[in-house]
């Protein structure tokens, strides 16, 4: 316990008839700043774009905002908090849940000021959650980058079938589930032979295993390419109409409720879009 000095009595030593207090001084702890928040922040420099945030060095700490929203004012931006970040970062602008936060349609519109490193870790956890500790350890000189087939290999329970998922099946659940227009998270782990994603096609944000929407993915296309085959003819005017249809589909976007047996899931719609450009591929 500390005196009104900020001294804490540590003992005490008998002089004559009187205990007296021997006091020394506490030193003070500088703050504890996480390493990857520490890189991240010297990693700012000027400016980053972080997925889709744009992050800026300020006279009095950082500054965030949409990435979209690079050449507007401040003035034009509604003032965000820390404690509200989370909800912004929840719901689409026309209100529709976001149950993958690296998908492509983070909110725009706002800004929010941090002043300390510590501040901006907070933020972006918030609206990246894993973010800047998955960058952190993927700058590693040995990344923590599972392999598809190890991971499959592992899934037990209602996920085992996926380790019945052939190459070719892999890709196309991978190419579907995995695209920009879903997901904006560069995949570093790779299956069937897929080359690993480019920055400048995604972000910086890493993906170092399959997620949890992937996982789902990839079981429903092993039990769905086990039903019995219909063959459909169409002509070239009526593929052209389904894939408008498709493309209409994946460009919705994923809602809440909306899981892969939906059959207008947009992630179904792009594993059929593949197969129909595919065909469209080997009849040319």
């Amino acid at each position: 316990m500390l005196d009104r000095h900020g001294i804490r009595p540590a003992a005490c030593a008998v002089r004559g008839e009187y205990l007296v207090a021997i006091s020394i001084p506490v030193r003070q702890m500088p703050p504890f700043l996480n390493p990857a928040v520490q890189a991240f922040t010297e990693a700012v420099k000027d400016e980053l774009i972080f997925v889709q945030v744009l992050i800026r060095v300020e006279s009095n700490g950082f500054s965030l905002r949409h990435r979209s929203d690079d050449l507007r004012s401040d003035s034009d931006l509604a003032d965000s908090n820390l404690s509200n970040l989370r909800r912004l970062a929840q719901f689409t602008a026309d209100g529709r849940y976001r149950p993958l936060s690296s998908a492509p349609d983070l909110v725009s519109g706002w800004r929010l000021s941090v002043s300390t490193a510590e501040e901006l870790g907070e933020a972006m956890e918030r609206l990246y959650p894993g973010g800047i500790a998955d960058w952190y350890a993927a700058r590693s000189d040995f990344p923590p980058v599972t392999i598809g087939r190890e991971f499959v290999s592992r899934q037990s329970g209602r996920y085992r079938v996926t380790s019945e998922l052939t190459d070719p099946q892999a890709s196309e659940v991978t190419r579907a589930c995995c695209c920009s227009e879903f997901c904006l998270k560069r995949r570093l782990w790779t299956i069937a032979a897929l080359p690993v994603d480019v920055p400048r096609d995604k972000s910086v944000f890493p993906c170092l295993e399959p997620c949890a929407l992937w996982l789902d993915f990839a079981r429903w296309a092993v039990v769905s390419d086990r039903e019995e085959r219909r063959p459909v003819s169409v002509s070239s005017g009526e593929a052209a109409t389904l894939k408008m249809a498709l493309n209409r589909c994946i460009d919705g976007g994923v809602s809440r409720g909306e899981d892969i047996p939906f059959p207008g899931h947009p992630h179904r719609a792009a594993r059929l879009l593949q197969r129909l450009e595919s065909q469209d591929d080997s009849h040319s």
